[in-house]
């Protein structure tokens, strides 16, 4: 996916997104909206975008094994409008300032590999200075 947005779930009820991968997103490579109720994202790649790689303001969602590395607006953050989701076994590797940001009610954090990153780093070290053009790193290891 290479947008100026990802992935937007903004009406209804009962989304998936699986398997999606996002580079150099500016707005939002995945947005749950308030009000957005039982939705599923697994299996997704948020790497190196330029703000948060997850922004979940939905309720009773399942964010399962994605991989939200080196973005510039933390990692995953459910805000304080976001309420009983669940979020498990993620990796969230060097995501500036946080890996996960939980200001809602009743979320799930269970079983997250979570990297911060170190002073002097930055996720340029890792995306290059232009979206696409950074190191293949394989984060799985």
């Amino acid at each position: 996916m290479n947008n100026a947005f990802g992935i937007l779930i903004d009406e209804g009820r009962d989304s998936l997104a699986i398997g999606n991968k996002s580079r150099g997103i500016k707005f939002g490579p995945l947005t749950i909206v308030d009000g957005y109720r039982n939705y599923f994202a697994g299996e997704n790649h948020m790497v190196c975008n330029r703000r948060k790689g997850m922004d979940i303001l939905g309720q009773f969602g399942i964010f399962i094994n994605n991989e939200v590395s080196y973005n510039t607006d933390n990692g995953m953050e459910l805000t304080s409008s976001s309420a009983g989701n669940l979020v498990m076994d993620n990796k969230l590797i060097y995501n500036i300032p946080k890996n996960i940001v939980n200001e809602g009610t009743d979320n799930n954090i269970i079983n997250n590999m979570d990297k911060p990153y170190e002073p002097c780093e930055s996720p340029m070290d890792f995306c290059g200075d232009c979206p696409g053009e950074g190191k293949e790193v394989d984060l799985w290891q």
